[in-house]
């Protein structure tokens, strides 16, 4: 394998790698066996001990563009959209981390579970002598609907996790890695069906 192609896969793993990272991270499961079989040994090595993993390698894909620059590998241009790409990376890194550990207020959040009940408890009163003996097929429609934008708020705390609403984060990491395998002309892996997601 040439030198140019051997880089070009480094910095290809490099960025599938920080794709599974940044899965593992939000939902705060072990990145091991990905990284085991994307990075060398010593990359994995030095990982282990890090907490924020992602960070770290979208420093190492920095320092990748910073050499290959200084070989002159890429020019001038190349290096700059090469940097504002990976600074869109790190905002979105950043702007995941952020959704995933700011929870909903707890104050809010009783406020909304005690409002709603209060509200649908007193809700018939208003209604019984309008509208007569539908009152109580209304009442549960628009209960109903209040209850289940309560539980919409508790579903959108945490979209990364592995619940059967939240986002299907192994089929997303399948596909960007399918993709970016296929620029480089290699054999994709086959992506399953998400197993017990609502949310493909």
């Amino acid at each position: 394998m040439s030198n140019t192609k051997q880089k070009r896969e480094e910095f290809m793993n490099l960025l599938i790698a920080l794709v599974y990272t940044l899965k593992h991270q939000l939902r705060h499961t072990n990145p091991d066996y990905d990284l085991n079989r994307l990075l060398p040994k010593e990359t994995t090595e030095m990982l282990k001990e890090i907490k924020y993993k992602p960070i770290v390698i979208l420093r190492e894909l920095g320092i990748w563009v910073k050499n290959a620059k200084a070989h002159d590998k890429i020019d001038t241009v190349a290096q700059l959209a090469f940097e504002e790409n990976l600074n869109k990376l790190s905002d979105i890194i950043g702007g995941c981390e952020r959704i995933a550990s700011t929870p909903i207020p707890y104050t809010y959040s009783v406020l909304l579970h005690r409002t709603v009940y209060i509200y649908c408890f007193i809700l018939p009163f208003g209604f019984v002598e309008t509208m007569g003996w539908i009152t109580p097929f209304v009442i549960v429609f628009i209960a109903y609907t209040f209850v289940a934008l309560e539980a919409i708020a508790d579903e959108l705390e945490d979209p990364f996790g592995l619940q059967p609403n939240d986002l299907a984060l192994d089929t997303m990491s399948q596909m960007i890695e399918n993709t970016i395998l296929e620029l480089n002309n290699k054999k994709m892996i086959p992506v399953e069906s998400p197993k017990n997601y609502f949310i493909t």
